[in-house]
């Protein structure tokens, strides 16, 4: 496979800038690496400009250089600063991946309500967010955890993420909704609806520049039942989630429910959701797996516990995967 490394630089140029410093350590690596000629390195150092400018024109100029050069440059930075930014964005593309290079991937949002007004509440739904903020952690994301939010509570939230200065920096952002629901609906703890398209359009190319060409996981554990139901059935109780928006340009957008549209999402007040207990515990086993393949794992975790003789809620309950504008395999964490 021919490794395309100017096209890899240029698409990723903003990302390698914040993982150096243009400091005398490096600058001596630098000469001494016999990538470019001293006179150029003096140059690059005395313009005028800002740091940030300067390493871009590096690493514009390494393009420009022999293949060997870019091997050279990956030395200094593991050297330096224990850095393997330019190899993982190689191993990743050679994997057809989204790049996920840093330490801190980037925010795991988990927004749960458990208690509403109008409606049943939803007994043993902490447990669910335990679970997902545990195995989040464990990857090193950035863990927020929000509980029963208002419509307006909700969207502002959303919003607030998408104008967050350092999704720049960040390789991925992932978003794991509980609630009641409806068909293509959430239920917000006022009783309103948020439709899942409504959801994505916060998240479009136009609306949320940070997250441009990184992916976007969303996970629903949430009926989709035609109407707002709950009833109780030995300890066990179903969550009960339309509208037609016309929205922008998406990319990168990865969808998991925890059930088809219709269908109940059963949930157990002492162990909390099966969905979430299938996708967690499929995280876990499956580590070095995409997405789309622990959603697989999941699914067979999930038909096992649904066809449990004790389930008497909904046996046909099974996950759905989708994608917007998706290009490439995502990954929740380093390889």
């Amino acid at each position: 496979m021919i490794i395309d490394r100017q096209k890899i630089l240029y698409e990723h140029l903003d990302r390698i800038v914040n993982k150096f410093r243009l400091d005398k350590q490096f600058w001596f690596e630098l000469k001494d690496s016999k990538i470019f000629p001293s006179e150029y390195i003096d140059y690059i150092q005395n313009e005028n400009g800002t740091e940030e400018n300067k390493k871009k024109n590096l690493l514009i100029d390494l393009i420009r250089r022999p293949p060997s050069s870019y091997n050279s440059f990956s030395r200094i930075l593991q050297k330096l600063y224990e850095n393997d930014v330019l190899e993982q964005l190689i191993y990743f593309n050679e994997k057809g991946a989204y790049p996920i290079i840093n330490e801190q991937p980037g925010i795991c949002l988990i927004i749960n309500n458990e208690i509403f007004n109008n409606h049943l509440t939803r007994s043993g739904s902490k447990i669910d967010v335990d679970k997902f903020k545990k195995q989040f952690e464990k990857l090193n994301y950035n863990v927020i955890t929000r509980s029963d939010l208002s419509r307006n509570q909700f969207l502002d939230l959303l919003k607030e993420q998408t104008k967050k200065k350092e999704l720049v920096n960040q390789d991925i952002f992932v978003a794991i909704i509980m609630s009641h629901g409806v068909s293509e609906n959430v239920i917000t703890s006022d009783g309103e609806k948020v439709g899942y398209d409504e959801i994505f359009e916060l998240f479009s190319n136009e609306n949320c520049p940070g997250l441009f060409g990184k992916p976007k996981i969303f996970i629903f554990n949430c009926c989709r039942s035609p109407q707002i139901h709950s009833m109780n059935n030995n300890e066990q109780t179903i969550d009960s989630c339309k509208t037609n928006r016309e929205f922008k340009t998406f990319s990168d957008v990865f969808k998991v429910f925890s059930t088809l549209n219709s269908l109940y999402s059963v949930r157990d007040e002492e162990n909390g959701t099966f969905f979430a207990t299938a996708f967690t515990e499929a995280m876990k086993e499956n580590s070095h797996s995409d997405v789309s393949e622990i959603s697989i794992k999941a699914n067979t975790k999930l038909e096992t516990l649904v066809n449990d003789p004790k389930n008497k809620v909904e046996t046909r309950q099974t996950i759905e995967f989708g994608s917007l504008g998706s290009k490439k395999k995502c990954y929740f964490s380093k390889l």
